[in-house]
């Protein structure tokens, strides 16, 4: 069976696309961090007291590192994010968790696509049965799949159910 983690874009085919997060932000960073870092040599006040150039000195270049961490792990790492290629909306994935004995009802509720009754279930804070969904910001529910827990690791229930844009919602 498939898993809707890692699935999800084959199943969905050109609906969702995958889109690296942009690196503005750590460039800022960047940028900011090499500017606290040389300000003491152009700006007069600061260079009068060296307990406040070291401390902006200090910050600058915490921040430029920091800055560069994050860069690297933009451009290098697995930081996508799932969009939904119709109306260009950032997919948001959903989780909940439930006790053991609840396993059929929210198995139904995935399959109806009713998730409306998921108040009615109590969650847990033991996932020994999760839902996983994947929905646009308006609610609207477009894929699901349950999982139970099996010793180490969440094996799924389902296979991965897409529903038509409007039929289901949160």
């Amino acid at each position: 069976m498939q898993h809707i983690d890692n699935d999800l874009q084959t199943i969905a085919g050109t609906d969702v696309t995958k889109k690296r997060k942009s690196p503005l932000g750590a460039i800022l960073m960047i940028v900011a961090g090499l500017g606290l870092a040389v300000t003491d040599k152009f700006a007069p006040g600061i260079a009068e007291s060296p307990n406040l150039a070291s401390a902006v000195m200090m910050t600058g270049w915490v921040l430029f590192f920091a800055g560069l961490i994050v860069l690297m792990i933009r451009l290098l790492g697995n930081t996508f994010d799932l969009y939904y290629t119709p109306s260009g909306e950032k997919l948001k994935k959903y989780e909940y968790s439930f006790e053991a004995p609840q396993r059929e009802k929210v198995r139904e509720i995935a399959v109806k696509g009713d998730f409306k009754k998921l108040a009615s279930i109590p969650q847990s804070p033991i996932s020994a049965v999760k839902l996983t969904l994947y929905a646009i910001p308006g609610k609207d529910v477009l894929w699901s799949q349950v999982f139970e827990f099996v010793p180490h690791s969440h094996v799924p229930v389902t296979d991965i159910i897409a529903y038509p844009k409007g039929t289901a919602s949160l």
